[in-house]
């Protein structure tokens, strides 16, 4: 007879099956996630581009820099805004409800140095980008748990 601990145990035997293809906690998946961070996820930058993003906006001639402006701002982030086309997955029956809600920007809780090729793999998947001389900074909308378990990260190291 099939009680509540057998159904337990057979959900937890399915959620770890390791030829299961959507199971991204299975060792062998986290073990190629780790490897693909610690080579291209450099350093943890929070508060030096938030302090950077905080500073007044003042454009010089030519929308350039002048001396007395930030380094950074918002407009200098790439895909700082969801893709309209997926309005539905917020529950919005039309793009300019989803842009007039405001939830079209994405919310970014940390900041990641990371190279050059993981940058243009995040990017290729709507994840903002940041850069600035030769430093490139990933937003990182999530937060909470190890960047190996993030869905975007599987996604990549599934290509």
């Amino acid at each position: 007879m099939n009680n509540g601990r057998d159904s337990a145990l057979l959900l937890l035997q399915s959620q770890t099956n390791p030829r299961d293809p959507i199971n991204m906690t299975s060792n062998k998946q986290q073990e190629e996630n780790g490897k693909l961070v610690k080579n291209h996820v450099l350093c943890c930058q929070s508060s030096l581009v938030d302090d950077l993003l905080a500073q007044p906006q003042t454009r010089g001639e030519w929308g350039n820099p002048s001396l007395e402006s930030n380094i950074v701002d918002y407009d200098d982030i790439r895909n700082l805004y969801v893709d309209p086309s997926k309005y539905k997955d917020y529950g919005y029956k039309s793009e300019d409800a989803f842009r007039d809600s405001g939830e079209d920007a994405q919310e970014i809780f940390e900041w990641w140095v990371v190279s050059d090729w993981l940058a243009k793999k995040l990017e290729e998947r709507g994840e903002p980008i940041l850069e600035y001389g030769q430093t490139t900074w990933w937003g990182r909308c999530t937060t909470g748990q190890a960047i190996l378990l993030d869905g975007v990260i599987t996604d990549i190291q599934r290509s």
